[in-house]
């Protein structure tokens, strides 16, 4: 006599295996998902605020020299202004905050113009500046949240260090 298989318990046994196959992968894929969302914001927060300080510290890099950067205001807007002198001509660069922007605005030292006037750089809700001996202070707030920043002016020296 020949035994008779139970062909039943082998297909449930296999649809078995292939769906708790299938679900450890859907839960791999959507545990992977949600920590790549995750990553991906805290990037995001950071790439703003460190961008927005260091285009700041560049740009104070690039321009040290002997009474070349001060603090002032642009308007009633506080901002930092590196003063530079181009064929003779003096001309002054102004780095604000300005309707949720770092602004810029490079312009002849004579020109009375307004904090509207400048270029958009990046998105910040608030930009202060402090001057305490050789160091600046550099205290901005964005979406992502605050970060400051000192940049050691070396005034006379040829450049500036961070």
């Amino acid at each position: 006599m020949m035994k008779k298989r139970n062909v039943g318990f082998d297909v449930i046994a296999g649809l078995f295996l292939v769906c708790a196959f299938a679900s450890s992968l859907f839960f791999t894929l959507a545990g992977g998902v949600r920590i790549y969302k995750d990553v991906s914001a805290v990037l995001a927060s950071q790439y703003t605020s460190r961008t927005a300080l260091g285009y700041i510290t560049a740009k104070l890099h690039q321009s040290d020299a002997a009474g070349c950067v001060s603090l002032g205001v642009l308007g009633d807007v506080p901002a930092v202004v590196i003063s530079e002198t181009i064929d003779g001509e003096a001309y002054k660069t102004y780095v604000y905050c300005w309707e949720g922007y770092i602004m810029e605005l490079f312009c002849p030292a004579s020109e009375p113009l307004l904090p509207a006037d400048g270029l958009r750089v990046i998105a910040a809700e608030k930009l202060d500046f402090f001057m305490d001996g050789g160091f600046l202070r550099i205290d901005c707030v964005t979406e992502s949240g605050a970060e400051t920043g000192y940049v050691g002016l070396v005034s006379g020296k040829g450049g500036a260090y961070g």
